[in-house]
């Protein structure tokens, strides 16, 4: 897969399952030149097997947004296919268990900062370069209510009960 001079070419963190695969069908089936970024290198095949019997010009990135080699990586694959990066989607995200604040770690809470806070920083800082060249380059942050202070610390608000908040109470069955 190389990109042409009308395709855009964007690179979706985390973009197996969820929010990141819907984007990269989307952008794909509207024409983009996707590169799907997987931390799970069979996820992301199957993700990407899916895109393309739809039609998608997709690649799979082995991509975890922790690692600077697998950034290294992953910036090697999509140079191979393109000399440009048009749009990054740093998608990727980690919740982390889903724990009281009194049973939290610190382990815990440095694997959550190195996906959620640094990830995006190695992959940004890791793509710059093919971004610069892109006449027109974006880089698009995402992120959900699972992020907000606010909404965590609120208990009146409806989401802070909801399955994937870290200060859910548990379920009654």
């Amino acid at each position: 897969m190389t990109t042409t001079p009308q395709s855009t070419s964007t690179l979706i963190t985390g973009g197996n399952k969820g929010l990141g695969l819907e984007t990269a069908r989307r952008l794909g089936e509207q024409g983009w030149t996707i590169f799907l970024g997987s931390r799970d290198p069979g996820r992301g095949r199957t993700a990407a097997d899916q895109l393309s019997a739809r039609g998608v010009n997709v690649t799979m990135v082995p991509l975890d947004v922790t690692s600077d080699q697998s950034m290294a990586d992953a910036v090697g694959l999509v140079r191979q296919h393109t000399d440009r990066l048009d749009v990054l989607v740093d998608n990727a995200g980690a919740a982390g268990n889903i724990v009281t604040p009194e049973e939290v770690t610190v382990a815990e809470v440095h694997s959550v900062y190195n996906t959620n806070v640094y990830g995006p920083i190695r992959v940004t800082k890791a793509f710059l370069p093919l971004l610069r060249v892109a006449d027109n380059p974006r880089v698009v942050m995402v992120s959900s209510a699972i992020g907000s202070m606010t909404i965590a610390t609120d208990p009146t608000h409806p989401l802070r009960h909801s399955t994937s908040s870290p200060t859910a109470p548990p379920k009654q069955h």
